[in-house]
């Protein structure tokens, strides 16, 4: 297989740790700890448009909240993505509006991951904490529906004491949620109805830490990456791992296609600082039966990653380069 990669510079460099997601088919969104919003061409770079988060926020200047993380983006021909804040709220930005939404969690509860539905008219968002005093935060998951105004339509407390990470599968009307325990040393994996949230199967798991977890579009496998590898389960039995892959120097960046049959995966651990400073590590991109890996060129400094249209993927450096990869059958 021949990789290719492509580089430029773009006209910032992200804050703390980006968020980066394909917007349509030409465009990428990325997010920081800043608290902005930043959409750029995906070919050139080029910043077209960028909303300001932390000025709608109501604790602005506090500099809380601006953490932004879990971005995801909608699939079809409205253009509109969401984020998490780490805070009681999520945003949603459409930017061919120039309409910026925020959520205040009905649970009161910092708002850790979200999903929006393929056509961003719906949202999923996933809530709780970790406390550092012993006691128990509270996994809760919320749906919204967001035009004409945002309103909630459910919520579900769930076990374990925050959410991790949610994945929306509409074709089968199933939520696959990943909630981490206060011990921070396992965690739990759910799956639940899709229109009101009731839980279907729930499970205890060795998991910690999931940063990404994906249903194939058929329904039939669940994809969970954590702190030190990628499981792979075939639904609807969640207690048996299929496939595994161990990474024993730890994985911090991920991300799965939508069919779920590749995974990216940075292999060690990498701070933002360490990301700025050009501290070498690798991505490597992993097909459907997670035996065969493929190291992708110039990505010793990428810091955020995400699957772009056909066989490609985006990536993110701390100092603000934007990397595209494309493999192919030689």
């Amino acid at each position: 297989m021949r990789v290719t990669a492509q580089s430029v510079q773009l006209q910032f460099s992200p804050v703390g740790w980006a968020g980066i997601a394909m917007l349509g088919n030409e465009h990428l969104v990325i997010s920081d700890w800043s608290g902005h919003l930043t959409l750029v061409h995906a070919e050139s770079g080029r910043i077209e448009k960028h909303a300001d988060v932390q000025r709608r926020m109501k604790l602005s200047n506090l500099g809380l909240g601006t953490t932004l993380s879990s971005l995801v983006a909608a699939t079809g021909d409205r253009r509109r993505c969401a984020v998490a804040s780490r805070f009681p709220w999520a945003c949603v930005w459409t930017p061919d509006e120039d309409r910026i939404d925020l959520i205040d969690s009905v649970s009161g509860n910092q708002v850790n991951c979200v999903a929006l539905s393929e056509d961003g008219s719906e949202m999923l968002i996933g809530t709780g904490w970790y406390p550092l005093d012993g006691r128990s935060g509270e996994s809760v998951i919320e749906h919204w529906v967001l035009d004409p105004v945002p309103t909630c339509l459910a919520q579900q407390r769930l076990i374990g004491t925050a959410v991790d990470g949610i994945d929306w599968n509409e074709a089968t009307d199933t939520v696959a949620v990943a909630m981490g325990a206060a011990c921070q040393t396992r965690g739990y994996l759910a799956l639940l109805q899709a229109d009101d949230l009731r839980i279907r199967d729930i499970f205890e798991t060795e998991l910690s830490f999931v940063s990404c977890l994906r249903v194939s579009p058929w329904g039939d496998t669940l994809s969970v990456v954590h702190s030190s590898g990628v499981y792979r389960y075939e639904l609807p039995d969640l207690r048996v791992a299929a496939q595994t892959v161990s990474l024993p120097g730890g994985s911090y960046q991920c991300a799965i296609n939508p069919s779920g049959d590749l995974v990216l995966l940075t292999e060690g651990t990498l701070s933002p600082r360490e990301a700025t400073d050009g501290k070498v590590h690798r991505v490597s991109v992993y097909d459907e039966t997670l035996d065969d890996a493929l190291e992708l060129p110039d990505s010793g400094d990428v810091a955020a990653l995400c699957f772009g249209a056909g066989e490609t993927a985006f990536g993110l450096t701390g100092a603000g380069v934007l990397r595209k990869w494309r493999w192919e059958e030689e």
